[in-house]
């Protein structure tokens, strides 16, 4: 073990992510051994209260003992969960590597190392298995990615365990990992032990799949890069690309999202481009912050809807890749409601000006009859697919959101008994 940590971390420095527990301790002393530069990380997530500050105190004396020099931070998951609506685990996990990834950086040390292992390993291969992974996701985690490293990966948790035995070495145990509510737990306690029975060596079956599936993950990505390119005319993708074989062509789709400004695509997304090309040309589909178009030859990006210039509003006809708008002046009609594709404003609006844009983080639109909303809650309320929220137009008004088109009234400039004219606005939405 202490052989193979040593050729992983090949003389780097290291920040090493100490919770306490059994595998991390390990780690550490595997690093100290090694004579190797080390700060140990310690993050208190908020969650366990009185247990989570005894974990942390047993850490910093740990490395007061040792000489290691201790980064450590207070969390507060459960409201930061709350907020963003995500899991814990999720959430736990983004804010910890978040704080890791700054602190790497701000001690300038080389590499991130964790103690995650065979067991690790198995379980989060069966995780991505049972939500539909393909082989890039059963590839589980690498040994070593992005200024990651995981030393421990080739060793069970049982070698673990024996090492810190032999070595004495102190620990504390999180009893969380005992709550079964948590997938991981539920996967290691009752999963994978029935999974043992029919093969006792399940564990090592599942790396094995990792590592296959890994090994064809990088040589299809390989292709894949080499397709892209073959495929790709400026920032349009040729019609050639959608004809490949299916194994190859939902990575080449994949990595073309990326390209052209979606940040993690899934499954949906290549489903959506298949189904945009398969389309006639002219035809336009949304994803998340940016328009493709369906061409003659292939698809092509449109304007991103986060990079969409605000359009300042005047009577008559607008094109936009946001959608149609259209502005006329009328007599204040006696019903009000025409409509979710459609708004009545008073007229004064006009004058103050009006701008159609696309929507941005922390919008917030007050209400008719009181209040106000962000618009990220109103359009998922709306059941605005998650996809194209970020595309959503906006009507903004003094400074005020007067309207989302498709979706909902605000109160900004909305008719009065004091409104001597309307405007009326009627919207339809881009060409899919």
């Amino acid at each position: 073990m202490r052989e193979h940590v040593a050729e992983c971390l090949k003389g780097r420095s290291a920040l090493v992510a100490l919770s306490g527990g059994v595998d991390s301790v390990v780690l550490l002393h595997l690093l100290l051994s090694l004579g190797a530069r080390v700060v140990a990380a310690h993050v208190e997530h908020g969650i366990r209260g009185e247990n989570s500050r005894r974990d942390c105190a047993f850490v910093q004396e740990m490395c007061r003992a040792r000489g290691v020099m201790l980064t450590l931070t207070h969390l507060d998951v459960p409201a930061e969960a709350r907020r963003r609506g995500t899991g814990l685990e999720e959430t736990a996990r983004e804010m910890r590597y978040a704080f890791l990834r700054r602190e790497r950086e701000r001690l300038r040390l080389d590499v991130i190392v964790t103690a995650h292992h065979m067991d690790d390993q198995a379980e989060t291969v069966l995780l991505h298995l049972l939500r539909g992974a393909s082989a890039r996701g059963l590839g589980g985690m690498r040994e070593e990615q992005d200024g990651l490293l995981r030393p421990l990966l080739p060793f069970s948790r049982a070698q673990i365990l024996r090492y810190a035995q032999e070595n004495a070495l102190p620990f504390v145990e999180d009893e969380t990992n005992a709550d079964t509510a948590f997938s991981r737990n539920y996967i290691r306690r009752e999963v994978m032990p029935r999974l043992r029975r029919l093969n006792p060596r399940a564990g090592e079956a599942l790396c094995r799949l990792a590592e296959l599936s890994r090994a064809q993950s990088d040589y299809i990505a390989r292709e894949a890069e080499r397709a892209l390119r073959e495929n790709l005319v400026g920032e349009a993708l040729q019609d050639a690309a959608f004809s490949l074989h299916e194994g190859l062509r939902g990575e080449v789709l994949r990595r073309y999202l990326i390209t052209v400004g979606l940040r993690e695509p899934e499954l949906s997304d290549v489903r959506r481009l298949e189904a945009l090309h398969a389309l006639p040309a002219g035809k336009r589909a949304s994803f998340a912050s940016m328009l493709l178009e369906r061409d003659a030859r292939g698809v092509r990006p449109v304007r991103a809807a986060a990079d969409f210039a605000p359009v300042p509003l005047h009577l008559g006809e607008h094109e936009t890749p946001l959608g149609r708008l259209t502005l006329r002046l009328a007599p204040v009609p006696e019903e009000l409601d025409l409509g979710k594709d459609a708004q009545v404003l008073d007229a004064e609006a006009l004058r103050v000006g009006l701008t159609l844009r696309a929507r941005r983080p922390g919008d917030r639109m007050r209400l008719l009859g009181g209040g106000s909303k962000l618009v990220s809650d109103l359009l998922s309320q709306a059941k605005v697919p998650r996809a194209l929220r970020e595309a959503s137009p906006v009507v903004e008004c003094g400074g005020e959101i007067a309207w989302l088109p498709g979706v909902r009234a605000g109160a900004a400039y909305s008719i009065t008994n004091k409104s001597a004219q309307a405007l009326i606005l009627q919207y339809s939405k881009p060409k899919e």
